[in-house]
């Protein structure tokens, strides 16, 4: 990571309650001891948000600390998402992540996907928009 000119660098880490990236510990591992601007994604599956939030936690909690903390994000899109159109379980995620790391997450989406959110979430998370041409 890094010797093709990066300028930033955002991994998938988990999904749901029981997906990790399997290239995810390598690549974080690397963007840790750069320089880089990196960022970390849960990709919610719509279950038991705050089991999915420490899930993401408990595999993130380690890259936190160091000299380069990546931002972290909560990807909200339509596909394996049981929880879809339920812009309170997006804030009742990026809450615990807050209070359990400190960190004001930030929330990826299209219109339609960012459309659903709470007002809370509007005046809290970070945006990662997902516009196309």
């Amino acid at each position: 990571v890094g010797s093709s000119g990066e300028e930033g660098v955002i991994v998938k880490a988990t999904q749901g309650t029981g997906y990790v990236n399997e290239n995810f510990a390598f690549v974080a591992q690397q963007l840790t001891n750069s320089n880089i601007p990196w960022g970390i994604y849960h990709y919610a599956g719509g279950g038991d948000v705050n089991a999915e939030a420490d899930y993401f936690i408990q595999s993130v909690q380690r890259y936190l600390n160091g000299s380069n903390p990546p931002n972290l994000i909560l990807d909200w899109e339509k596909y394996q998402n049981s929880a879809y159109k339920n812009g309170v379980w997006a804030e009742t995620f990026l809450k615990r992540l807050k209070d359990k790391t400190g960190i004001q997450g930030g929330i990826y989406g299209n219109s339609d996907d960012l459309s659903q959110m709470t007002q809370w979430v509007v005046d809290n998370a970070w945006v990662w928009f997902a516009g196309y041409p």
